[in-house]
């Protein structure tokens, strides 16, 4: 199988995990099929950037780590932990929040209400998602249950393969099995 780059947006995207326990098995199977090991240079027909990154990041805490990404601001946040719910309510800069283990970026992007058009490069510091109230902060949350991820993840993944994100397709496939 050949590399996949680090995103499927673009070249130059970075992506991360941090826990606090790093010592973590990788993510899962799937993410170890598709994802470089930390700090592994990644290659596609179009090249990847020197300025993409995938990262593993420890923070001490958990609260270091809602410091870290509402200073970071990213795109998507997924919180995949046991108190996700009140992680996501003190987020305060994120362009979408993705709430649980079942809650893929895709069904975000695709089907479940918030918008596609995120905030990036840390914009979500001062912007949030566009839309009509475009000049009121505020953050998309999603969170699926298995019955919705089971109902929705064939059109969400039919629409991400359509729009050449065939990683998003895998990622609410995955959620969507038992």
């Amino acid at each position: 199988m050949a590399p996949k780059p680090p995103s499927e947006f673009c070249e130059r995207a970075s992506q991360a995990l941090l826990c606090e326990a790093c010592a973590l098995a990788a993510p899962g199977a799937a993410a170890d099929a598709s994802a470089p090991a930390p700090g592994e240079r990644i290659a596609s027909e179009s090249g990847i950037d020197e300025e993409a990154a995938l990262a593993l990041v420890a923070a001490p805490e958990t609260e270091a780590g809602v410091a870290l990404a509402n200073a970071v601001a990213p795109e998507h946040l997924e919180i995949i932990t046991e108190d996700a719910g009140l992680l996501a309510a003190r987020v305060t800069t994120a362009g979408c929040v993705f709430v649980g283990e079942l809650s893929a970026t895709a069904f975000g992007d695709y089907a479940a209400g918030s918008n596609h058009v995120l905030p990036t490069g840390g914009a979500g510091r001062f912007q949030g998602p566009l839309g009509p109230r475009v000049f009121r902060r505020r953050i998309s949350t999603v969170e699926i249950t298995q019955a919705a991820a089971r109902e929705l993840a064939p059109a969400v993944a039919t629409l991400a393969r359509a729009e050449g994100f065939p990683l998003h397709a895998e990622s609410v496939e995955e959620r969507a099995k038992d």
